[in-house]
């Protein structure tokens, strides 16, 4: 290739200065792969909150489910065989699965994405059962029959068979109708195989029924069996002294037309399990728009003709219609608030780095220009155009930043999960063009003359002033918006949060800007006065021709403000962990679980560490009254004496008033208290009742929002004095260990037993995947933007490399050592980075107070309350120290890539 062609001398200036191409190109990588990465790290975080959320529902939450009471019409399918139903079902169920397909196929598309096809059970009232042959002992026994046409899927024989099909209806006086239960249910029962006992009926004749076999699930976890409670484990009631044992007990599913006559009050479950998987963020506001359209109204299912009771009578309440709803769409609202709070934040953390790069990438396109300097300048007077010169600076720049373009976009796309649509390779594009727009735009030397620098006007005119004015306003009209605006309501990245941040960062690095020549003037009044030269001619040089601009101070004063203000957000986020679980658990420990004796208590009470316990000694459903209103709340009993002990340390804790000792004064959540207030005629169980004080109405003493608090003396005149405490409240002894604490309480009260602190959980409020998504976008954005403050400053020195080098052979010919000479490069970069460095500690100081408030934090800590702002002084000195170190390092790399030239040499280049 001919060396002075066109594309010879493009491979010529390419090759001249590896380094500054080098350079570009390296920031080139980073900025696409973050512009292809951070969208797709942002779907898989949003979608991953989204999928948590969902998944925090139970299954009877998030499925769509419909259940009604009335009678199914038997009826054949419309193409037998045709559907996943049993040969022998199909004749009874296939028009109700037919009706339910049919509604499957007709919802939104959405809807039908992510909801799989239908599954039913019908199941009638629980009824009670005694052995039939006298003097069998057995405890107290409730079977629900249930009927279930794919009930094998979901279960394997044990012992026995399956239930044979019943052929006459019910009652059937005559012959036993046979049933199955799971293995623990007819373990509790003391119900052997084969054994018969007697059903009663509110309505009709009792009927004799046997237990064929008993099962377990093929799965534990299916979610089929949250569907069908006491199906697979038995649910047990105790009452006093009264245990009883409640379990479905399965009837043979093509028995139902036997099985109807007795069935006016079955209850059908339909539900279309949602397959959390499937979910993504990207489409979720669609999702949640469907659900509520498809919910809003009932789905018809045709009829037939009559189904007929025991009696031969018509049964009125055959099913028509089934309504279906489902909570997922509450927590698809949920996840898209949180998963703004998480853009919020990740966009104000990620608007620092990106203009910190930006401003690098411009640096460097300008180091570019100046190792070509001496070569455009001789093209130019040797009569090249500006548009010829600047061809070739665009093909260079091309050749630069597309592949290094593509290369951060492999990289992103290998490294980062996630999907990438066309339209997102947009951004990697023009990021790849970048480079050869800057160096076009980058001014050409006119000249094969050096200039000085220091001799400029230094930018002091109009346009400069007005330019710093408007955007010092414009920083204080963000800052004050946000203040005055609070949480934005609106879903997706907050400009104004994302640009505050950029805009007070680069304010403050205008205002260093210009305080630098004072305090620099300052200090070379203080040099005079001391001995040596190196001070005095270094303070003169960093006046006169400071090597930094507007690019490294942004990258410094941006390293240090984003390294302070993410500790203080981490610590903030941290905090309100803590205060939130400290809130929600009450005490420093608390149990929740099976009623508790007062010998456990008084064992808890006395073990080592535990200052004091109480009791919820009792809840119970009640009739308020007030205003000629009556509705049932929950009246919590406790000792208030108690109370006020264990929660006399706990950050918010209930205020119980001392009138609160005495008859029926009580404190009432805020749903409840409005209606108290200024009532004279409220009653509790038709007794007067007095407001006392008020609570929130999340308390970790109810699971209700509807309650209010009463002292068991009060409580006595409604219980008669009878409780049974399933929560208690425990205070520790300061310097007591929670965790054993927490072991021996467990330990007194049985495996059934929740015990937590608030350090437990703190920890379960961080399962949520926007906490570490939080983390992470904070301490990428630290360690990005620190590693740009170190390249800055490489690229500073580097680019005064000429100019350090004539200065060094001067001063060694004037007598300087080899040390003093190198001493006056701490110079050039030393006094603007302290201001920096300092401007950038008070920014990221203040921060914190300018723009959290701006983000609902409280999506994170999961409390009710805003997290107060907290400030770390050894994390922020922690911080600061990290970035000076990286900075010192930058400096001593770039003092160790200058190249050494003996002073003859340099004044036999400055002669030629």
């Amino acid at each position: 290739m001919n060396g002075t062609s066109i594309p010879g001398l493009i491979r010529r200036s390419i090759t001249a200065s590896l380094g500054a191409s080098l350079t570009v190109t390296l920031l080139t990588v980073a900025l696409a792969a973050g512009a292809t990465g951070v969208p797709r790290a942002v779907h898989t975080l949003l979608t991953s909150g989204l999928k948590y959320e969902v998944a925090e529902l139970p299954v009877t939450q998030r499925d769509l489910l419909s259940s009604t009471q009335g009678v199914v019409e038997p009826g054949v399918a419309a193409k037998p065989g045709t559907n996943t139903l049993p040969a022998e079902s199909d004749a009874v169920w296939g028009r109700l699965d037919d009706a339910l397909a049919k509604f499957h196929d007709s919802m939104p598309s959405q809807v039908r994405k992510r909801f799989g096809p239908a599954r039913f059970h019908v199941t009638l009232d629980p009824h009670g059962t005694r052995p039939v042959e006298p003097g069998v002992g057995a405890p107290s026994s409730v079977v629900i029959l249930g009927l279930d046409p794919r009930l094998a899927e979901h279960i394997q024989m044990v012992k026995g068979s399956a239930p044979a099909p019943l052929t006459r209806a019910l009652p059937d006086r005559d012959n036993p109708t046979e049933l199955i239960l799971s293995v623990k249910a007819a373990e509790l029962m003391h119900w052997p195989v084969g054994q018969e006992r007697t059903m009663g009926f509110d309505t009709s004749p009792s009927q004799t029924v046997r237990l064929s076999g008993t099962y377990e699930a093929k799965d534990t976890g299916d979610p089929y069996w949250k569907h069908t409670a006491s199906a697979r484990e038995p649910t047990v009631i105790e009452e006093g002294l009264t245990r009883t044992i409640m379990a479905v007990g399965w009837l043979d599913a093509s028995s139902w037309p036997s099985v109807a006559p007795i069935s006016s009050e079955a209850d059908l479950r339909t539900w279309y399990p949602l397959d959390v998987d499937t979910l993504e963020s990207s489409e979720a506001s669609a999702l949640e728009t469907e659900l509520r359209e498809f919910t809003r109204t009932g789905q018809d299912i045709p009829q037939q003709g009559d189904v007929l009771d025991w009696t031969g009578s018509p049964i009125r309440n055959v099913f028509n219609s089934l309504g279906f709803g489902t909570k997922t769409t509450d927590a698809i609202a949920a996840a898209e608030i949180t998963g703004t709070s998480s853009l919020s934040m990740i966009a104000m953390t990620a608007s620092g780095p990106l203009g910190v790069i930006l401003a690098v990438l411009m640096m460097g396109a300008a180091l570019v220009i100046a190792r070509r300097r001496d070569g455009l300048s001789l093209a130019w007077a040797r009569g090249a155009s500006a548009g010829q010169l600047r061809t070739v600076l665009a093909v260079e720049g091309l050749l630069i930043g597309l592949p290094a373009a593509a290369v951060g976009t492999a990289i992103a796309i290998i490294a980062i999960p996630g999907t990438t649509s066309w339209a997102g390779f947009l951004l990697p594009v023009l990021v790849g063009l970048l480079p050869a727009v800057l160096m076009v735009a980058s001014p050409l030397p006119d000249s094969i003359r050096a200039t000085r620098s220091d001799l400029s006007s230094g930018g002091t005119g109009r346009w400069r002033i007005l330019g710093e004015t408007l955007l010092f306003a414009a920083a204080a009209v963000a800052v004050l918006a946000l203040q005055q605006r609070g949480f934005s309501a609106e879903a997706g990245v907050d400009p104004l949060l994302a640009a505050t941040p950029l805009l007070l960062t680069i304010a403050a690095c205008v205002l260093v800007l210009r305080i630098y020549p004072a305090a620099v003037t300052g200090l070379l009044a203080l040099m005079r006065r001391r001995p040596g030269p190196v001070g005095i001619l270094g303070a003169a040089r960093a006046l006169r021709d400071p090597a930094a601009g507007l690019a490294a101070v942004l990258a410094m004063v941006a390293a240090v403000s984003i390294a302070v203000f993410s500790g203080a957000a981490l610590a903030t986020v941290q905090n309100g962990f803590e205060a939130s679980a400290e809130v929600a658990i009450g005490a420093d420990l608390a149990v929740d679980g099976p009623a508790m004796s007062k010998e456990q208590i008084d064992k808890i009470r006395s073990l080592s560490g535990v200052d004091t316990v109480a009791p919820v000694y009792d809840e119970v459903s009640t009739i308020l009254s007030s205003g000629g209103q009556e509705s049932y709340i929950s009246m919590l009993v406790v000792d208030s004496g108690e109370l006020r002990s264990v929660q006399k340390d706990v950050s918010g804790a209930l205020s119980l008033p001392a009138s609160m000792d005495k008859g029926l004064s009580v404190v009432a959540s805020t749903n409840i208290a409005d209606r108290l207030r200024g009532a004279s005629d409220a009653t509790l169980d038709n007794r007067p009742v007095r407001l006392a004080g008020t609570g929130p109405a999340h308390s970790p003493f109810t699971n209700r929002v509807d309650w209010l608090m009463v002292d068991r003396d009060g409580a006595a005149e409604i219980l008669g004095g009878s409780f049974a405490p399933e929560r208690l409240y425990v205070s520790l002894d300061k310097g007591a260990a929670a965790p054993a604490v927490q072991k021996k309480v467990q330990s007194i009260l049985g495996p059934e037993a929740l015990v937590k602190t608030p350090g437990v959980a703190a920890e379960e409020l961080q399962d949520n995947p926007a906490i570490p998504g939080l983390r992470t976008s904070l301490l990428v954005a630290v360690a990005a933007v620190t590693a740009l403050a170190a390249i800055a400053i490489v690229m500073t020195l580097v680019r005064g490399g000429a100019a350090r080098r004539r200065q060094h052979t001067v001063v060694r010919v004037l007598g300087m050592t080899r040390r003093q000479s190198r001493s006056l490069i701490a110079w050039e970069i030393g006094p603007l980075a302290a201001v920096a460095l300092v401007a950038g500690g008070i920014l990221g100081t203040a921060l914190p107070f300018a723009v959290l408030g701006g983000i609902d934090l409280r999506q994170f800590t999961g409390g009710d309350a805003q997290p107060a702002i907290t400030l770390d002084p050894l994390l922020t000195a922690g911080v600061i120290g990290v970035v000076l170190g990286v900075v010192l390092l930058a400096a001593g790399i770039a003092i160790a890539l200058t190249r050494r030239v003996e002073p003859a040499e340099e004044l036999r280049f400055d002669a030629e």
